[in-house]
C-alpha cells in the first residue's frame, strides 16, 4: 500500500506519559482518491521502562482495497510488517494496561470493525491487528499473483501417488548398485546388500570405510559400521522424480530417500521411501517446500 503525501505530514501526537495506560490511540479519517481511510496513531508510554525503546507507529488501512501499511514516527517509508514487539506489550501481554482511546474514536473504531459497542477496550486492538495482518498478507499474496509466483497452495496440486516407473527403477537401476555391507559391533558379523545375505568376516575383521570382498558373493563392497552416522548406513541413495501437476501447467521434482532396509530383502520398497522436499516450475517461477525437518524449516516455502 502507497501512503499518500499528505497523511506523511499528518502532525504526530504529543509525548505521552502516563501512570495508567501503555498507550495512546489516536486516529484520523483522511479521504484519498475518495476513500476515507482509517489512521490509527500508536504513541508509546515514554514513562514506562518497558516503552524506553522503539518506536511511535501509525497503521494506515483501507477497508475498500482490503490493503494496510505501517509508518514508523520519523519514517516517511511505508512498511508491510506489523511491529509484534511493541504490539505485545500493547495489546497481549498479560499485565499491560488498557490502551487509552477517547469515546467518540473507540466508538468510529468499533464501528469500522463491526463490533459490538460493549466491547472491552482491550479486545479492540488484536482485533484491528488481526485485520491489518490479513490485509498485508492479501496485499502481498497479490502482488506475487501478479507476477506469477507460485501460492504455497500449489504445492496440493502435486499427485500424491508414487510416480509411473519409480519402482521399477529402483528395482533396476538403484538396488543392483547397492554396494554397501553393514557390519556390527565386533567387525565380523554384516549384512551384504548385493546378495542381500547375512556374512561374516573370514580372513579379516570388517573395517568402517574400506571396500572388503563379500565372504558370500565374492563382489567388491564398502563396509560400514551399523551404529556409525554416514549416510549410506541409514539411506541407498537420493532419487528425485518428475510428475505433471493437475492443473496441466505445473512441472513437479520430487526428491525422495530410499532408508535403507535392515532385512535387505526389499519386499515392500514403497514402505523404505520418504519424500524429503519437492520444487515446483511453472513459467520461469519456481518454489521449493521442505517436506523433512532438518536443515530448512518444515513445510516452509522458499520462492
Amino acid at each position: 500500500m502507497r501512503i499518500d503525501k499528505s497523511i506523511k505530514e499528518l502532525p504526530w501526537p504529543q509525548k505521552f506519559k502516563s501512570k495508567k495506560y501503555d498507550a495512546l490511540i489516536t486516529l484520523h479519517w483522511p479521504v484519498i482518491h475518495g476513500e476515507k481511510l482509517l489512521v490509527a496513531a500508536f504513541t508509546r508510554n515514554s514513562g514506562k521502562y518497558i516503552w524506553r525503546t522503539g518506536k511511535d507507529f501509525r497503521l494506515v488501512c483501507s477497508k475498500e482495497h482490503n490493503t494496510a501499511a505501517l509508518l514508523y514516527r520519523d519514517s516517511r517509508i511505508a512498511q508491510r510488517q506489523l511491529p509484534q514487539y511493541a504490539l505485545r506489550e500493547i495489546c497481549f501481554y498479560p499485565n499491560s494496561d488498557i490502551p487509552k482511546i477517547s469515546k467518540e474514536d473507540k466508538a468510529a473504531l468499533l464501528e469500522w470493525l463491526d463490533m459490538k459497542d460493549n466491547t472491552d477496550t482491550k479486545s479492540i486492538v488484536p482485533k484491528l491487528c488481526e485485520w491489518v495482518q490479513q490485509a498485508m498478507e492479501s496485499e502481498t499474496q497479490k502482488e506475487r499473483d501478479a507476477r506469477g509466483e507460485l501460492r504455497d497452495e500449489d504445492v496440493l496440486l502435486c499427485p500424491e501417488e508414487l510416480p509411473d516407473g519409480l519402482i521399477a527403477y529402483i528395482e533396476q537401476n538403484v538396488l543392483p548398485q547397492d554396494d554397501v555391507l553393514i557390519y556390527k559391533k565386533g567387525n565380523v558379523r554384516g549384512t551384504c546388500y548385493l546378495c542381500r545375505r547375512e556374512v561374516r568376516a573370514r580372513s579379516e575383521r570388517f573395517t568402517q570405510g574400506n571396500r572388503v570382498k563379500c565372504p558370500n558373493c565374492g563382489q567388491e563392497v564398502s563396509a560400514l559400521l551399523g551404529t556409525s552416522d554416514r549416510f549410506r548406513v541409514d539411506y541407498v541413495e537420493d532419487i528425485v522424480t518428475l510428475q505433471k501437476g493437475t492443473d496441466g501447467k505445473t512441472v513437479f521434482l520430487r526428491q525422495w530417500h530410499l532408508i535403507r532396509d535392515p532385512s535387505a530383502q526389499w519386499e515392500d520398497i514403497p514402505a523404505f521411501l520418504e519424500e524429503i522436499c519437492r520444487y515446483a516450475i511453472r513459467g520461469d517461477r519456481v518454489a521449493k517446500w521442505q517436506l523433512e525437518a532438518k536443515t530448512n524449516w518444515y513445510g516452509s516455502a522458499q520462492r
